[in-house]
């Protein structure tokens, strides 16, 4: 669930914080990080079908689980969100912060909505990644190497440059 007074179901208060176990959403759900960093280590499977899930909060959160709902997942919050892994999800959709892709493919494969709401971000920290729908008034940065977003099954391509 959300948690007590909607302030995360897993949250971490402060400091450098690590939570190895897999998490199973019952329903929708909130994983928030109000200062320091907070990881999701465990390698295996976020899940819950059809629950949407939040990740909140002024801190940083880096999830190394792979995300497989078909809700949609939502990033508020000033804090940065790292996706370690390839995703399964349908609708991603940043209202506030930075959302990095750690990984190629962290956006999903296929089949995915992607929202970048004004004042928030989407870094491709030098991955790539494909989305089917991009919408919002947003901003898509890239401080890593070069790399390529693919809009609409690769209908259309745009090489994005580092930012330093």
């Amino acid at each position: 669930g959300t948690g007590v007074a909607s302030d995360g179901a897993l949250r971490n208060i402060s400091g450098t914080n690590t939570f190895g176990g897999l998490v199973t959403l019952g329903a929708a759900t909130r994983i928030n990080s109000d200062a320091g960093t907070l990881t999701l280590s465990n390698a295996g499977t976020l899940t819950g079908a059809g629950f949407n899930l939040t990740f909140g909060g002024a801190g940083n959160t880096t999830v190394n689980s792979t995300i497989s709902t078909t809700g949609a997942v939502t990033k508020d919050g000033s804090g940065t969100l790292t996706l370690s892994r390839i995703n399964t999800f349908n609708t991603f959709i940043i209202n506030q912060g930075t959302v990095k892709n750690g990984i190629r493919g962290a956006m999903g494969l296929s089949g995915n909505r992607l929202t970048i709401s004004s004042g928030a971000s989407f870094d491709l920290s030098g991955a790539g990644t494909t989305v089917t729908v991009l919408d919002g008034s947003g901003t898509i940065t890239n401080t890593g190497i070069a790399a390529t977003l693919t809009l609409g099954n690769e209908d259309s391509s745009f090489s994005v440059l580092p930012v330093f």
